[in-house]
């Protein structure tokens, strides 16, 4: 393949995935804010997958961002609006991550997940409560270093798309 068509190529992945991306984000956040309006209304496991979808989208939005390195760095005008919305996810999958520290969220799969919300404050305890250390611990180191990363634009490159170099 010539240069040129690598780098024609390189842009369009660039593009394609910049908008997956994109859209992994946009659906991780409204996923867990539906989750939330409906929370009165869904099972305890229900809120789980919704919670367990959002974390799926959310790495995968953070992982396109090593893909789309140079993309980013090019354009310093992005990180704006696309910090401001990875803070909101941030904190969505913190209030979720939250909830499910409940001591009885393992045995209440059937049950409202309102029935939860109602005994939250001080039933944070047990198998649940270690697992929520351990997510907020993943949620704030994974997401301080890729927004550090994103408006430092210091990558470290393992990876670039469609960019050649000569020899």
């Amino acid at each position: 393949m010539k240069d040129e068509q690598k780098k024609f190529w390189g842009t369009v992945i660039e593009r394609v995935i910049l908008n997956l991306s994109d859209q992994q984000l946009l659906t991780g956040i409204a996923i867990l804010v539906l989750g939330l309006i409906k929370h009165c209304t869904v099972s305890v496991y229900h809120f789980t997958v919704i919670s367990d979808l959002a974390w799926f989208s959310s790495y995968v939005h953070m992982t396109s961002l090593i893909l789309l390195q140079d993309y980013l760095r090019d354009r310093p005008q992005l990180p704006n609006w696309r910090v401001s919305l990875m803070l909101v996810m941030l904190n969505l999958l913190m209030a979720y991550t939250i909830i499910e520290g409940h001591w009885a969220w393992e045995q209440s799969w059937s049950f409202a997940a309102q029935c939860v919300f109602d005994d939250l404050m001080g039933s944070i305890d047990g198998s649940p409560a270690v697992w929520m250390s351990i997510n907020i611990v993943v949620l704030v180191i994974g997401y301080t270093s890729v927004i550090q990363t994103y408006i430092q634009g210091t990558y470290s490159k393992p990876y670039s798309i469609g960019h050649t170099t000569s020899h």
